[in-house]
């Protein structure tokens, strides 16, 4: 090999000569192979924060760039529990019996299982939306949430109604209910007594109200059921 001559002339190993030859080739590949891939991954990176930033300007344009602006459904429970506001260094309202009042009040308290989710599903989606939408652009205040205290505690409130306050006469309603409880990312997780107690009383209503055989039948259930 011509690479070996002028280590001939030398005098020295060959051998040596090629293995040393032979390890820089592959560190070279190596390298090569790491530079590769570092600016493949760079280059991925930055089309995914593109995606991110994309996806985040259609979510403001939704709101026609009002997606961070206090909302009026904000400002009216916002307000309907200032003076319950914690003064001084300490963040925050007193939850009293009489605040949480003020809060069920402010707005029309739903009455229906779909009204309640339908109000939740509104603040979940906003909240979901300005957390993806602060994200997307790596904005520095990312500890503080993007509700209202007031708003979260709504929302609290709302899914009270959905997994047990609200009574209930349809099986349809009774599974949602059921779906909700199930689902440990929404409200609260209250103990397995009071979610049977809830359930015990729905089929209570449904008893009540409705012909269990003809229901179910309807359904799809060929079996005669008695209550």
């Amino acid at each position: 090999m011509l690479e070996d001559i002028p280590v001939l002339l030398a005098g020295e190993n060959v051998h040596k000569a090629r293995e040393v030859r032979e390890r820089q080739q592959r560190e070279k590949e190596t390298q090569r192979q790491e530079a590769e891939e570092a600016l493949a991954k760079k280059a991925a990176l930055k089309a995914h924060r593109q995606a991110l930033r994309d996806q985040a300007n259609e979510i403001t344009g939704r709101y026609e760039g009002r997606l961070f602006h206090v909302m009026p459904d904000e400002h009216t429970l916002v307000e309907a529990v200032q003076s319950y506001a914690l003064s001084g260094w300490r963040a925050g309202y007193h939850w009293s019996s009489s605040a949480l009042e003020a809060l069920r009040s402010a707005l029309p308290l739903p009455k229906t299982l779909d009204d309640a989710l339908a109000e939740l599903n509104h603040w979940t989606t906003l909240r979901d939306d300005r957390q993806f939408v602060r994200r997307a652009y790596r904005q520095a205040s990312q500890d503080g949430d993007v509700m209202p205290e007031a708003v979260l505690k709504r929302m609290v409130i709302l899914a009270d109604l959905v997994q047990f306050e609200l009574p209930i006469n349809t099986i349809d309603d009774l599974m949602k209910r059921v779906s909700f409880q199930m689902d440990t990312r929404k409200g609260r997780q209250m103990s397995e007594p009071t979610n049977l107690e809830a359930i015990l009383r729905d089929l209570a209503a449904v008893r009540q109200t409705v012909d269990f055989h003809r229901e179910l039948t309807r359904e799809g259930y060929k079996f005669p059921l008695r209550i």
